[in-house]
């Protein structure tokens, strides 16, 4: 997209591509609700009409990711939704998976057996080393004892094509529904510490008591270290000699090699920029020098 400012009404908008994914079917009609809740009738909204927060960007030098995650029928009896994800390379080395890009590297739904719980808006991202975990919300069984609660599962880098192996795990379980309104936690969020680029944190939602919703925070990360299953944490904080910043915001740039924001090569695992303004970045291996979360970072730009 190439946004006019001045004039919004010819801000252009071009199509890359179009990347053939899985069938997908709603869990639910746009805005129906159909997610059951032990103890009532009243349902909740699936927002199966949308890629749910967010498109995580990795740039792994010789390759980029994009994972997403949305809600889906999962085509299971008795079970009303599922987790659909994807981990989409947007460049790379052409090969018997992806002999173009961008490609569907690989995918795949998270869903119960039949007449099982129903998995719902999730949240997807991916560590340093190309592991990944998928939060999401799960309906309960029994009112004021099990309602709905807040999981994960995942994969590691090495694991078959496709499946989520790591054991589901039950992060908090609420005890309450949600009579209000229909809507549900779709604020959810995974993301990666910009700290370690490793550890995942999760936000979700859960109920105590009826119409009084919660918060729960969790975090997870693969053991440390270079082998499989592992994430080796970084330990950048500060910006290489010899690298000169990146002052005009332009990004990382979509070239396949060992390069810094500016050409100069450099090691991939420990590079650091400022951005000419706006929020810190909380994800990816690009992240503001000498930064607090949350504050805002500033260069002043310069002439090339």
């Amino acid at each position: 997209m190439k946004v006019n400012f001045t004039t919004p009404s010819l801000t252009t908008k071009t199509t890359q591509a179009i990347v053939p994914v899985a069938p997908i079917v709603n869990a639910c009609p746009r805005f129906v609700p159909c997610i059951p809740q032990p103890g009532t009738t009243n349902l909740l909204n699936s927002m199966s009409g949308f890629v749910m927060f967010r498109a995580a960007y990795r740039n792994y030098i010789d390759h980029e990711s994009l994972v997403v995650s949305r809600t889906v029928d999962p085509s299971v009896s008795g079970v009303v939704a599922g987790v659909r994800w994807h981990d989409i390379r947007l460049s790379g080395e052409p090969n018997a998976t992806c002999p173009t890009y961008p490609c569907v590297y690989q995918e795949g739904t998270i869903a119960d057996v039949a007449n099982g719980r129903s998995r719902w808006l999730p949240s997807i991202a991916m560590d340093s080393a190309e592991n990944i975990l998928v939060g999401y919300s799960t309906t309960g069984k029994t009112d004021g004892v099990e309602n709905h609660s807040s999981r994960y599962t995942g994969r590691a880098k090495g694991d078959p094509p496709g499946l989520m192996t790591v054991p589901e795990t039950t992060i908090v379980t609420g005890t309450a529904n949600q009579h209000i309104q229909c809507f549900w936690g779709d604020y959810a969020s995974m993301s990666i510490d910009p700290a370690d680029d490793c550890t995942f944190w999760y936000v979700s939602q859960y109920f105590t008591a009826k119409n009084s919703w919660s918060t729960r925070i969790a975090s997870a990360v693969f053991p440390a270290g270079s082998g499989a299953g592992q994430c080796q944490p970084s330990t950048c904080t500060a910006r290489p000699s010899g690298i000169a910043d990146d002052r005009h915001g332009d990004g990382p740039r979509r070239q396949p090699d060992h390069r810094d924001l500016d050409g100069h090569h450099a090691d991939a695992r420990c590079l650091c920029h400022r951005t000419r303004g706006g929020r810190v970045r909380l994800e990816g291996l690009y992240r503001p020098l000498a930064a607090t979360a949350g504050t805002v970072a500033r260069a002043s730009p310069t002439p090339p």
